[in-house]
């Protein structure tokens, strides 16, 4: 169980012999076009990088995540009229716990709509060459910013239906997967959330740093 960072060009990549998968996180026009609803840089100059990633031999899955909340999801700052974007909301988990205790979140302006310009891939990502999509915050009372559970850690498969398109973990052990790479956004959120929770399950992470864009922009520096 490991989390470790690849720096090298994707073309070096070198994912055999051990079981290989790639969990490439959010290429989505809200998040990482100049134009997007909640983007803070023009992240554009990761699609060839991520392509080139894409097409390396040796991935037994090859996996394109998108977030998909509802109109309605608690974590969008309309839902709350007291609030504004960015404020915190105390997020209660709907799966039984012995801690019941809220967790601190931030609200999302209204962005990643189904049917719209900002929830479509950017141009120019290949994503005919992935295995599956799969979508996250599909779910209005659920918060999923991981592959592999919500923000208070319960696995994809304890949560409410409806939670993710895909239990993921059970599409990694039919293909006995001991690493995962994540590329994509964010750096500091949603890939280093994927990446986290996958040590925690076992599997050997790997952060692809030069595919990666950070939603604090002084970190794309």
């Amino acid at each position: 169980m490991l989390l470790s960072t690849v720096s090298k060009s994707p073309m070096m990549y070198q994912v055999t012999p051990r079981r290989s998968a790639l969990i490439i996180e959010h290429m989505q026009n809200d998040l990482v076009h100049p134009k997007g609803a909640f983007c803070n840089g023009d992240f554009r100059y990761l699609i060839p990088k991520i392509n080139s990633l894409l097409a390396t031999p040796g991935f037994l899955l090859r996996v394109a995540t998108t977030a998909s909340p509802p109109h309605d999801h608690e974590i969008m700052a309309h839902n709350h009229p007291s609030k504004r974007a960015f404020d915190h909301h105390d997020h209660h988990c709907p799966v039984k716990r012995k801690d019941r205790k809220p967790t601190k979140l931030p609200l999302m302006p209204k962005y990643l709509q189904k049917g719209t310009w900002g929830h479509q891939f950017l141009d120019g990502f290949e994503i005919d060459k992935v295995d599956f999509i799969y979508e996250k915050l599909t779910n209005s009372k659920v918060v999923n910013f991981s592959c592999f559970g919500d923000a208070r850690g319960n696995p994809t498969r304890h949560l409410p239906a409806g939670s993710a398109s895909h239990d993921l973990q059970t599409e990694l052990e039919k293909r006995d997967i001991t690493d995962i790479f994540v590329p994509g956004l964010g750096g500091d959120h949603c890939v280093a959330e994927t990446a986290r929770a996958a040590v925690k399950m076992g599997y050997t992470s790997h952060v692809v740093e030069d595919c990666l864009a950070f939603h604090d922009a002084t970190k794309n520096d």
